[in-house]
């Protein structure tokens, strides 16, 4: 089924982070995959570098062994591509790993020039901080802050010298106008995708009723009805026609007339209630439900809804010739899409037999030359042409 979704400003904010987290987590995944080369590679280089202090390097080495094993378990989970809604779920565990890394890549960074005096290796934990998928710029303030505070720490405690010093704050403020670009770059794409999917929600959505339009109707027939011609599953339409709407309108006036297209079209919409049934609005009173895979008792049972939860709003109507209550009349077609059992014949289809329910009296359903709905004694009957 379609809609178009009205949100506020705060709904807006969560669309945008939740499409900031899943640009994130494909870049986590790539500072993931970096970080478990990194590892093993500083490791390396603590062992063969100049550093003096024995505990210092046995201490770094057992931290790298326990985040190589917990880099790969990350992976592991990365791997898993979960939905926005479980990336969300699992944000806490995400954002702590990377604290965990951070603190890994400062202590490297801490020993390495406190033993060699080397800012190689803090160059290098910069240019991975980069990568780090802060999800808000709070976080991403947060851990640029720590390491500043890192920095001057360390200035404070070792012997490093005014070159290094500034060298050290060139990297760092480099550090943060690239933290700052991904985060502003990420943002803006998302709101780029955001307003390229709204602009294409509102061309294929009826603006009054939030239904399909014809264009998002045929949008979907594009996509199902080959799937359905491969698999032989049937396809099926209701077309659907609110009874004497015009008499409606012209006696309630269109704001009402209005109000009702809009209870019907929610009647259609909780009634044709799979994620594979296309409800649309074809345009006046006009509407369409589309179906697959349904035998010919399952579509007179959903007709038989539509009319049954319409029946129950009680919707006084103007005209009392029918009923005193507003009513639809539905015709219903369908078949196994073939060579010549195409969208556009079963379109006819439905049409033909809803011709034939508004012949036979309106507030009746017309399927295969019978009339439901509008019976007597419980059976149905052949329909007059």
């Amino acid at each position: 089924m379609g809609r178009v979704d009205c949100m506020g400003a705060k709904g807006k904010m969560i669309e945008l982070n939740r499409g900031v987290s899943d640009i994130n987590m494909k870049r986590a995944y790539l500072s993931s995959v970096l970080l478990s080369v990194a590892v093993p590679v500083s490791v390396i280089a603590a062992c063969i570098g100049n550093w003096s202090g024995v505990f210092a390097r046995n201490t770094y080495i057992v931290v790298a062994g326990l985040m190589e094993v917990f880099q790969l378990l990350f992976m592991f989970v990365l791997r898993k591509q979960y939905s926005l809604d479980e990336f969300d779920r699992f944000h806490a565990i995400y954002t702590a790993y990377f604290y965990v890394t951070f603190v890994y890549l400062m202590f490297g960074a801490v020993c390495d020039i406190a033993q060699s005096g080397s800012i190689l290796f803090y160059l290098a934990a910069c240019v991975y901080i980069v990568f780090i998928p802060a999800f808000t710029k709070a976080e991403c303030i947060g851990i640029l802050m720590f390491q500043t505070v890192v920095v001057i720490l360390l200035s404070i405690v070792s012997s490093m010298d005014l070159r290094m010093f500034f060298d050290v704050c060139i990297i760092q403020a480099a550090t943060i106008l690239l933290v700052a670009y991904q985060h502003n770059l990420a943002v803006q794409r998302v709101r780029v995708n955001m307003q390229l999917k709204r602009k294409k929600d509102y061309s294929e959505h009826d603006a009054l009723t939030g239904l399909y339009n014809r264009r998002g109707l045929d949008a979907r027939i594009k996509a199902i009805w080959p799937f359905c011609e491969r698999n032989r599953l049937s396809v099926a339409m209701i077309a659907v026609d609110v009874d004497y709407f015009k008499k409606y309108n012209d006696t309630f006036g269109h704001p009402k007339g209005d109000e009702c297209l809009k209870t019907v079209a929610g009647i259609l919409k909780n009634s044709a209630q799979r994620s594979t049934d296309v409800v649309t609005r074809t345009g006046g009173e006009e509407f369409i439900v589309f179906v697959q895979d349904m035998d010919e008792e399952s579509l007179i049972s959903l007709a038989m809804k539509i009319r049954n939860n319409l029946d129950q709003k009680h919707i006084e109507h103007a005209y009392y010739g029918v009923s005193k209550y507003v009513t639809v009349s539905m015709g219903i077609a369908g078949f196994v899409p073939a060579y010549n059992n195409d969208f556009k014949k079963l379109y006819q289809e439905a049409d033909n037999a809803l011709y034939l329910a508004k012949k036979n009296g309106r507030n009746c359903i017309v399927y295969d030359g019978k009339v439901y709905g509008s019976i007597m004694n419980g059976a149905s009957r052949v329909a007059s042409t």
